[in-house]
């Protein structure tokens, strides 16, 4: 006999997981530096304060608010002395294995000190990276070329820190790499130059690929949720302007590549605003609205 739902409301929210991306974070080392690979799972779903009975039922439910939370379940330091084809291909056969495997899994690795050349290899491996050259400063822009970005350390460091901080992420103590994390995390210090310029970096002998590895998994997992945010927004904005009856046609605007391994923000954004334009512009006029890029 199953056992009987329980009617009782929780005190806390409770995390429904609605599905789970992973993403794969690289930090290609140098002659001194080993590369060093974490994986986080990437688990969206949603925070409710209904019973076991209510959420089975779907009776007199509460809302529920979208969640995300990201946990680093594999962090590795590759052995000095490898080969750039050699890291490439542990990485490759690393994504090869159940669940990295799915379509939907995600890749982003820091060519900074490597150059361009080094992420070349590995998309003609026949990976897709997210390519990230870390900089100075406090932006983020895109940079020439596919799927590459130009991304402040301060950034990344930041919401590795905001996600420390918060609680949505989460290391899992049964790693070997965790111990070391953790001293990284304390060793990485951030200091001002005479100019007034913040630097973040490791202390003198000590190391911060994991810090960075990490740092970049979790930057590309916020882009990700929002790029997800704005899409929910779209197919919103969509529905309510159907059941208004609101008629619109959208140029150039949302031919966009759909295929899971890119991360084109840009585009998304354009159409999101786009649709909004339609809509609120349809709040004071029913007529047919035509917008094109």
């Amino acid at each position: 006999m199953a056992p009987e739902l329980s009617r009782e409301r929780p005190t806390e929210p409770v995390f429904l997981l609605k599905s789970t991306t992973w993403v794969v974070g690289c930090d290609l080392g140098q002659s001194n530096d080993p590369t060093a690979l974490c994986i986080v799972e990437w688990r969206k779903g949603t925070l409710s304060l209904n019973s076991e009975w209510e959420r089975h039922t779907r009776l007199d439910l509460l809302p529920e608010k979208p969640a995300e939370r990201l946990v680093v379940r594999h962090l590795e330091r590759l052995k000095l002395g490898l080969s750039y084809p050699e890291v490439v291909q542990h990485v490759k056969q690393t994504l090869a294995r159940p669940p990295l495997d799915a379509p939907t899994t995600k890749l982003i690795i820091d060519e900074t000190g490597v150059g361009r050349a080094v992420g070349d290899i590995f998309v003609q491996a026949g990976m897709r990276p997210q390519r990230v050259t870390i900089t100075a400063g406090t932006e983020e822009t895109t940079a020439p070329g596919f799927n590459r970005w130009s991304v402040a350390k301060q950034i990344l460091v930041s919401r590795l820190d905001a996600a420390l901080h918060t609680g949505s992420l989460r290391i899992a103590k049964e790693l070997r790499e965790a111990g070391p994390l953790a001293e990284e995390l304390k060793n990485f210090q951030r200091s001002v130059s005479a100019a007034g310029r913040a630097t973040y970096a490791a202390r003198v002998g000590m190391h911060d690929d994991l810090v960075l590895t990490t740092a970049l998994a979790v930057w590309l997992g916020d882009k990700a949720a929002a790029a997800s945010t704005r899409l929910r927004r779209v197919g919103q904005l969509h529905e309510e302007g159907r059941r208004a009856g609101v008629r619109y046609r959208i140029g150039s605007c949302f031919t966009l590549d759909w295929r899971p391994w890119i991360l084109d923000l840009d585009p998304i954004a354009r159409a999101a605003r786009a649709v909004a334009r339609v809509f609120d512009a349809a709040r004071g006029d029913r007529s047919r609205i035509r917008i094109c890029r």
